[in-house]
C-alpha cells in the first residue's frame, strides 16, 4: 500500500476513436442515488475490476456533500502508481432507476475529479424490440445523462446476475443486476467516437512520463542507475571518510582491495621528464608557460617541494607521475599539467590500483531540462576545482612528481589522467 489511506486499483478508461467499427457496451445501469433527503439519477458503471468505488465531483455537488480530503493512489493498468487528491464521503444508498425501493449501501465512496466514462449509446426502442431476445427488455435511460458513479468490487452484491439473454455468437448481451437490466458487448448500432476500456501498449507516454521523473528528481541520478560492488564500496568509503578541514574536502584515494604493490618507478618519471625537457627547449613561450604553472601549483599549495633527506624513510616506495602540458585551442593562453596515472611500470600503473568510483556526474540532457523549472537559472565555476580537494598525508606518496631540476613534489589533487 503506498499511502496510509486508500490504495485504489481500477481499469483504464479513456476515449478512443473507432472508424468503420462498433463501439462496446460497458456493464453501465441507470440509478438513483440518494443520500439523507436529496436524491439524483445518474449512470452507474459496474466494475469488479476496481477495488473501491468511486463518483465525481459533480455528483457530489448534487447531493450537497463535503468530504474528508485525503490523498490515494490510484493504480492503472499498464501504468506506475499515481498519488492523486480525493475525498472520502459519507455512506450512499442507490437503487434501480424507477423501481422498487430496495436500495443498496455504498458504505465507502471516493469522490474524484473526474470519471473519464460515456454512457451507452443505446439503439431506439423501435430497434430493440427487432431483437426477438430483448423485445420485452425496458432499458430507462437519462436525458443528457453522465456516468458520475462507479461501483467496485467493494460492493460484491451489485455483480449478481438474476437474469441474462443472449443472441447470436458476438452479439451484445443484456443481463439483469439487482440496479436494473444493462447491455453488455458489441455495440447494436456503428458510432464513430465511442468509449472503451483498454490497456494501452503505446510507450509513446511512458516514455514521456519517464522522461520528466527522471530529468526532474530531486534526488542524484545514482540512486536510480545500477552500480558494480565495486562502485558501491567505493561511495561508501567516499562518504565515510570524507572531511572538511580548513575549507577543502579531504579525502583518501580509493584503492582495491588486495591490490598488488606498486613498484618503483623513478627511472620511467626521470626519462619522460627527460623527454619534457627536449620539448620545451625547442619552445620558449611553452617553456615559460610550463614553469610558471608549476610555480603557481606551489605558490598555491597544490604542491610542495618534497623533503627529499626524509622522504625515503617515510616513503619506501618511490611512485612518481610523469607529466606534460595540454593547451586547449579554444583557450590558448592557458596551459593545463596533466599527471599521467595511466603510464605502467613493470605492468602497473596507479590506475591499476586505484577504483574509478561511480559515475556522479548529471546527465547534460536533464541539466537542459530543469532549466525550464524556474525563471532564472544560476551557474557558477570553481577555479582549479580538482586541486581544491586535499589527500590524506599517507596517499601523497603516490602523487609525487619530478619538478625541472629533479625537486620531488608533493601533490594535494591534480588533473590526473
Amino acid at each position: 500500500m503506498n499511502h496510509a489511506d486508500h490504495d485504489v486499483h481500477a481499469n483504464k478508461l479513456a476515449p478512443a476513436k473507432q472508424q468503420g467499427n462498433t463501439g462496446v457496451y460497458m456493464n453501465i445501469v441507470p440509478v438513483t442515488v440518494t443520500a439523507g433527503n436529496r436524491a439524483f439519477n445518474t449512470y452507474a458503471l459496474l466494475d469488479c475490476a476496481s477495488t473501491t468505488t468511486m463518483c465525481s465531483v459533480k455528483l457530489m455537488n448534487k447531493l450537497n456533500l463535503t468530504g474528508v480530503p485525503i490523498d490515494v493512489t490510484l493504480q492503472t493498468v499498464g501504468n506506475r502508481p499515481k498519488c492523486v487528491k480525493a475525498k472520502k464521503l459519507s455512506p450512499l444508498l442507490v437503487k434501480e432507476i424507477d423501481g422498487h425501493d430496495d436500495c443498496i449501501e455504498l458504505p465507502n465512496v471516493l469522490c474524484v475529479s473526474n470519471l473519464p466514462i460515456k454512457p451507452n449509446k443505446l439503439p431506439s426502442r423501435s430497434s430493440l424490440r427487432k431483437l426477438s431476445y430483448l423485445s420485452d427488455i425496458d432499458f430507462p435511460r437519462i436525458h443528457d445523462g453522465e456516468v458520475t458513479l462507479l461501483i467496485g468490487a467493494d460492493v460484491p452484491e451489485v455483480f449478481v446476475w438474476e437474469e441474462f439473454r443472449k443472441g447470436r455468437s458476438q452479439q451484445s448481451i443484456a443481463v439483469k443486476t439487482p440496479l436494473g437490466w444493462s447491455l453488455m458487448g458489441p455495440s447494436l448500432t456503428v458510432y464513430e467516437n465511442t468509449s472503451i476500456n483498454f490497456v494501452d501498449t503505446n510507450p509513446l507516454a511512458s516514455q514521456i512520463e519517464r522522461l520528466w521523473r527522471t530529468d526532474f528528481a530531486d534526488v542524484p541520478s545514482i540512486c536510480d542507475t545500477k552500480t558494480s560492488r565495486e562502485d558501491r564500496i567505493a561511495r561508501s568509503c567516499m562518504e565515510d571518510k570524507l572531511k572538511f578541514v580548513d575549507g577543502h574536502y579531504k579525502l583518501p584515494l580509493l584503492w582495491k582491495i588486495n591490490h598488488r604493490e606498486l613498484p618503483c618507478n623513478q627511472k620511467l618519471a626521470e626519462n619522460r621528464l627527460r623527454q619534457l625537457k627536449r620539448r620545451l627547449l625547442k619552445d620558449d613561450t611553452l617553456r615559460q608557460k610550463y614553469i610558471q604553472t608549476l610555480n603557481d601549483y606551489v605558490d598555491k599549495g597544490y604542491a610542495r617541494i618534497a623533503d627529499s633527506p626524509r622522504s625515503p624513510n617515510i616513503y619506501p616506495t618511490k611512485w612518481l607521475l610523469p607529466h606534460h602540458p595540454v593547451i586547449n585551442p579554444k583557450k590558448a593562453d592557458k596551459l593545463r599539467i596533466v599527471f599521467d596515472c595511466a603510464s605502467k611500470s613493470e605492468g602497473l600503473s596507479l590506475n591499476d590500483a586505484l577504483m574509478s568510483g561511480p559515475d556522479l556526474v548529471n546527465s547534460l540532457v536533464g541539466v537542459l531540462t530543469r532549466f525550464r523549472r524556474k525563471n532564472i537559472a544560476i551557474i557558477a565555476d570553481i577555479e582549479s576545482m580538482f586541486h581544491q580537494i586535499r589527500v590524506k598525508p599517507e596517499d601523497r606518496a603516490f602523487l609525487r612528481f619530478c619538478g625541472g631540476s629533479m625537486e620531488i613534489y608533493l601533490h594535494s589533487q591534480s588533473n590526473m589522467k
